[in-house]
């Protein structure tokens, strides 16, 4: 993971009169490119924002103000300086310079003091100054080339008085979408000391407290403001649907927020269309930033279950520009176009999360796939090479058949333990909240699963060209006759499949393996997935336990290809593909007397004779020595003779 970035605001104060005129130009807006400027401070330091600045700063705050109008804002953003590793820089024209020095000296400013030049541009960058103080705040992120930065507008805040308060207060809500609880708690005091409404201040840190996992602290709060959205946001939160749902209605239809929350709640309820409306009507209303990110993540991801990608695509995007670190709209999008098959756009999106110090379970397995579904996708030769073996696959399993080889000539010996898991069929009915989940779930277990040293999952795309090649769809798959024929192409043991069901507030997800050879449930995990669940450790956990139980329902066992000298040197048949590793045992048995009842034998009792240990294992052998004192009294190890493993030891 990535160093996180150190946090550095940069206030550039531009002293300009209110009263001169201005031309008619564009200012940047929200979610767009900042422009960047290069100038000097009233000490000859140069301040480029091409380049990252020292300390590699990522959040910049651009202030325009004249002497006459705003100078308190900057005077009161004095008091962000060195708090949490944040420094402001100030600009102003370049005729004040005198002025600029004598103002940061009477004012004890520490940061950087920058007359503006001519060539700097400020007016035709970020102009029109029609109101002041206007105020940008700005991210600063890593862009391609790592000499330069990439700067995005994330919020343009207009005017002085409470305006200043509104600009602490919004860096307060800024570290909440940060998930940074308790410097957002800490901005919400020092915005409602600089004047910002006091509810508007509460309520952010109260916000910080739910955030934070504290939902006692939390509700208490709400409940002194008497603010119906918070209890039902804490209530979401502590997994009582029904009761987030009557509280967000009692907030009132006018409440944005609260007509979110209440989407959610019935979401959780099953009450998809619903949902589907309440997210629309909130996406058309007021709220706080991060807040109406959420409103237009839950109506995108409606509109996604739906089929209109590119109506959810426009949702995520507006999404993002309202709430730069929302960790949904980044996986949404990327899910979304994922989905369409832009897997290249998809890599970008999913890859600006690290660039922004997010941390998301979810957005690191989706772009552990698709970039490694994009570099499949680019390889010719990979893909007429997968094609020229399920022709051999399917070629070979009719001629077996045909000819009545399809059975293994030695029953005994374990088949390799090879696993095809078959493509899903939706979530079955279950709606994740993050756009993308029940996929990245899916391929997660497979790739959890075949990090087993005893288990080979079958290549996906493999798989995949196979069913297109035999016009497979889901309902044939469920098929038992379908089930069978395709463990015998693949040569598979086990088909997996993963489903998902609804589990209470949370959503279940259950692994089966079965048996191509009998169709039957070899075994079953069951895990609940909460929306923040670590997929990796989840898929993880699911994998070790299925491993677990299928091997100790499957022991493996072979035969004696070679005695060696009789102590040393004893080959059996069984290699890599097993897993096996040196230090493992297996019993030698020998074969008894068949047992026979009413003219049919049932079977042969086997007493062990002796037990070798492997010492080194190659592809499709082992090569093993006899431990010493295990071989019984005159017995002696011959070709053919069947082997076990011991299990435990």
């Amino acid at each position: 993971m990535e160093t996180p970035r150190v946090f550095r605001i940069v206030l550039l104060v531009l002293g300009l009169c209110a009263a001169l005129a201005f031309p008619a130009l564009a200012q940047p807006a929200q979610g767009s490119e900042a422009p960047p400027f290069k100038a000097t401070d009233v000490h000859g330091q140069e301040v480029d924002l091409a380049k990252p600045l020292p300390g590699n700063p990522d959040l910049i705050i651009l202030l325009f103000f004249s002497m006459e109008t705003g100078k308190e804002m900057a005077e009161q953003l004095k008091q962000v300086d060195g708090r949490e590793r944040i420094q402001v820089v100030a600009v102003g024209h370049e005729a004040e310079r005198e002025a600029l020095r004598q103002f940061a000296e009477e004012q004890g400013i520490l940061y950087y003091v920058i007359p503006e030049t001519p060539d700097a541009n400020m007016e035709e960058k970020y102009g029109p100054f029609q109101v002041l103080p206007l105020t940008y705040i700005i991210a600063a992120e890593p862009g391609k080339d790592a000499s330069a930065d990439a700067l995005t507008v994330l919020k343009v805040l207009h005017g002085g008085g409470a305006g200043q308060a509104g600009v602490i207060n919004y860096l307060a809500q800024l570290f909440l979408s940060k998930r940074q609880a308790d410097l957002a708690a800490s901005f919400a005091g020092m915005a409602k000391d600089a004047g910002e409404d006091a509810r508007t201040a509460e309520e952010t840190a109260a916000y910080a407290h739910a955030f934070k996992g504290d939902t006692a602290g939390a509700k208490s709060e709400f409940e002194r403001l008497g603010a119906k959205d918070g209890l039902a946001y804490v209530a979401l939160a502590e997994g009582d649907a029904k009761t987030a749902a009557a509280l967000a209605e009692q907030a009132g239809p006018e409440n944005g927020f609260a007509r979110t929350i209440k989407a959610k709640a019935l979401l959780r309820q099953g009450d998809t269309a619903s949902a589907a409306t309440a997210f629309e009507q909130a996406s058309r209303q007021p709220a706080a930033d991060w807040q109406k990110a959420e409103a237009l993540n839950g109506h995108g991801r409606m509109q996604q279950q739906q089929g209109k990608l590119d109506e959810a695509s426009s949702c995520y995007q507006q999404a993002g520009a309202l709430n730069h670190y929302d960790a949904a709209s980044l996986s949404n999008l990327g899910a979304a176009l994922r989905e369409k098959g832009d897997l290249a756009r998809s890599v970008d999106v999913l890859d600006a999360a690290g660039k922004r110090g997010i941390e998301d379970p979810l957005i690191a397995v989706m772009l552990k796939q698709v970039q490694q579904e994009l570099k499949s996708s680019g390889d010719t030769a990979r893909r007429e090479q997968i094609r020229a073996q399920i022709t051999d696959l399917e070629a070979r399993y009719k001629s077996q058949k045909a000819a009545g080889a399809d059975k293994p000539a030695d029953e005994w010996t374990t088949k390799p333990m090879i696993v095809a898991f078959l493509p899903g069929q939706g979530a079955g009915g279950v709606f994740f909240e993050r756009a993308g989940m029940d996929t990245a779930l899916r391929r997660e277990v497979a790739a959890q699963v075949d990090e087993n040293s005893r288990i080979t999952v079958v290549d996906r795309e493999m798989l995949d060209t196979l069913l297109q090649e035999l016009n497979l769809g889901s309902s044939e798959l469920a098929d038992p006759a379908t089930q069978a024929r395709l463990g015998k192409v693949l040569s598979a043991q086990l088909l997996g499949f993963v489903d998902f069901a609804r589990a209470g507030s949370d959503n279940a997800m259950f692994v089966r393996m079965v048996d191509t050879e009998t169709t039957s449930v070899a075994c079953q995990v069951v895990r609940n997935i909460a929306e923040e669940a670590d997929l990796a450790a989840l898929a993880s956990d699911m994998a070790d336990e299925l491993a677990k139980t299928l091997e100790a329902k499957r022991p493996v066992q072979g035969l004696i290809a070679d005695t060696g000298s009789g102590e040393d040197g004893i080959l059996i048949n069984l290699g890599k593909a097993y897993g096996l590793e040196p230090g493992q045992t297996f019993e030698v048995l020998e074969e008894g007397k068949p047992v026979e009842i009413g003219g049919k034998t049932l079977h042969r009792n086997m007493a062990p004779i002796a037990t070798i240990q492997v010492k080194s294992v190659e592809e499709e052998l082992a090569s093993c020595g006899m431990m010493p004192g295990t071989l019984r009294e005159g017995a002696k190890l011959a070709k053919g003779m069947k082997v076990r493993e011991v299990q435990g030891k």
